[in-house]
């Protein structure tokens, strides 16, 4: 906000402090040249140091300005350090004298008052504020300026969520007697601003009643101003996903209210339209089997500026799978603010079985980045009696998410979790009789951040495995391998009945652009399906673990980002792994 409209930006109160205080308390000799030799009386090793470091830049000073600069800068840090009354001399003879350096005594903060100008302003809650800044300031040995810049951006803190975004300090003129300082704070609360607008600039493509509905504002606005309260609402806009930024809540076109009601305002933010449209395609070769694999994914999102976003999804692997996932999703539910999607997905097994999920799913954010989620699914698959028949299930769904990634691929840092459960209730066609219930859990969690020497970094980790009778038949299995868990085989090179992969990848970014080199490591410890003799069922095998490593290249161009991996199995030679390439289109 802009305070120093109405008085000193408390981001420069601390120097401001530094500077009123060394004019009134420091006396300093103002010399020509100067060089590295320096003498001390007193101070700590520490601010020693710093001043010896600091005094060898006059030796090559251009002129007596910048010797000067450099002077002011070694008073200002004995100020910063709590030697109110320290001085520096120059030598006489810059060629062979020393500085001397003077610390002075050490004083104690014992007086603290925070006077508020003009008086009759104050909010209920203002006394008991003023008297913690004290409190936490007495007594203080050596009183230090940073402690006094943290002290009035409380207070200035107290006064932006008051409905005073103008409010100010400044520094009173400091006493000392008997080596105690006593300081005086004074707060200008400035005028009151009631909000009676929100704005949005630049983005034209998103619907400003969305906006305000998705920030949880009124229809109607007239609230006095506070600054958490719309950072907040600017947090809540860059978590959309939506906007590529969001500039901080600015203040604008204040306007006067009646009489002693202060001042009525919009607030405003600039926003800059992100990408919500995504391409992604991939394809895997595997040498070894030499057969071909791939997929193609269209996000669609902010539909006609709404927020509403549709998926659409097409696999196609090497054993004759082919795989349809369509998904809808929604930021409100009627009126509700609760987020729903709708999914349906088709899967065709070769001519073995066909297999049509549905369900929907309700989240609910309990508080910022964290969800809780219910919702029911409907699944059918079909096979022929021959092998042994088909199965329907009705579900169950119940999940709770942390999503400290929010909705951005390129965020570098950050956590997310995830873990659902679900009960169904499965009916088998050929056996009439026959019900069974079926517990499924499902684990998802990924970790961005910088690494000291590798670059980026990032981790991720998901599983999932359902609690089934035995024989278990081939719908009721997971598949592992490929771009998405192990890079080292071809895509769905295992049928599982649990599992639970890791993926590990560092690496450095390559030049100025958003390409990087990264190395992998790829395991997982899997519950293996194996086919009984005849028929669709098979049983639990012996636990294993299987894994690949490899390098892979992201490459950032216009067209979206190319990813380029080449992944090793353990144990294998080099020229047997497998190659991926994929490309994410933003449009």
């Amino acid at each position: 906000m802009p305070k120093s409209v109405w008085g000193v930006p408390h981001r420069s109160i601390g120097r401001h402090a530094a500077v009123l205080l060394t004019a009134a308390l420091v006396a300093s000799a103002a010399g020509a040249a100067g060089q590295d030799r320096i003498r001390f009386e007193g101070g700590e090793s520490g601010i020693r140091e710093e001043l010896r470091a600091m005094a060898s830049r006059f030796a090559s000073a251009a002129d007596s300005t910048a010797r000067l600069r450099l002077q002011t800068e070694m008073l200002r840090r004995l100020a910063q350090a709590g030697y109110w009354d320290g001085r520096i001399a120059a030598p006489r003879d810059t060629a062979r004298g020393a500085w001397q350096v003077d610390f002075g005594p050490v004083y104690t903060l014992q007086d603290v008052e925070v006077r508020l100008a003009p008086p009759d302003t104050a909010e209920a809650d203002w006394p008991q504020r003023r008297r913690r800044a004290g409190r936490d300031l007495r007594g203080m040995r050596p009183p230090q300026a940073a402690a006094i810049e943290r002290a009035a951006a409380d207070l200035l803190r107290f006064w932006e969520n008051n409905g005073h975004p103008f409010a100010s300090v400044r520094l009173a003129e400091p006493r000392l007697a008997g080596g105690a300082l006593a300081l005086q704070l004074v707060v200008d609360p400035g005028p009151k601003v009631w909000v009676t607008r929100v704005a949005f600039l630049g983005d034209h493509g998103t619907r400003p009643e969305f906006l305000r509905r998705w920030m949880r504002l009124p229809d109607t606005i007239d609230r006095p101003f506070a600054a958490e309260t719309w950072e907040r609402g600017r947090q809540r806009l860059r978590d959309s996903g939506l906007f590529a930024s969001v500039s901080p809540p600015r203040i604008d076109q204040p306007a006067p209210r009646p009489p002693g009601s202060g001042l009525a305002a919009r607030v405003v933010y600039r926003l800059e339209p992100g990408v919500s449209n995504r391409l992604e395609a991939a394809a895997g070769y595997s040498g070894r089997s030499e057969t071909l694999s791939g997929l193609v994914h269209v996000a669609l999102g902010n539909l006609f500026g709404t927020g509403r976003s549709l998926m659409a999804e097409w696999e196609r692997r090497a054993a004759d799978r082919t795989r349809f996932h369509l998904r809808y999703a929604d930021p409100f539910l009627l009126w509700l603010p609760l987020r729903w999607s709708g999914e349906v997905e088709h899967v065709l097994e070769d001519t073995l079985y066909t297999r049509t999920d549905l369900h929907g799913l309700v989240s609910w954010e309990i508080e910022r980045d964290l969800w809780l989620d219910a919702g029911a699914r409907r699944e059918r698959n079909v096979v022929s009696e021959a092998l042994g028949g088909g199965r329907s299930r009705t579900s169950s769904i119940f999940g709770l998410r942390w999503e400290g990634l929010g909705r951005d691929p390129s965020r570098e840092s950050g956590l997310a979790l995830g873990l659902q459960w679900s009960r169904g209730r499965s009916e088998i066609f050929s056996e009439a009789s026959r019900r069974e219930t079926v517990d499924e859990v499902r684990l998802r969690a990924e970790v961005r951040g910088r690494l000291a020497w590798l670059g980026l970094g990032r981790a991720r980790l998901r599983g999932a495995g359902p609690f089934l009778e035995e024989p278990a038949p081939l719908y009721e299995t997971y598949p592992v391998g490929g771009d998405r868990s192990l890079r080292g085989y071809r895509d769905e090179a295992f049928r599982v009945l649990r599992y639970a992969v890791l993926q590990l990848e560092a690496g450095p970014r390559l030049g100025p652009g958003g390409s990087r080199l990264l190395l992998f490591v790829d395991a997982a410890w899997m519950l293996p399906w194996r086919r009984l003799a005849d028929g669709l069922a098979g049983e639990r095998g012996d636990p294993r673990i299987r894994g690949s490593y490899g390098v892979g290249l992201r490459s950032l161009s216009r067209r979206g980002l190319i990813r380029v991996d080449y992944g090793i199995p353990w144990g294998e030679d080099p020229t047997s792994g497998r190659l991926h390439v994929g490309l994410e289109a933003p449009f």
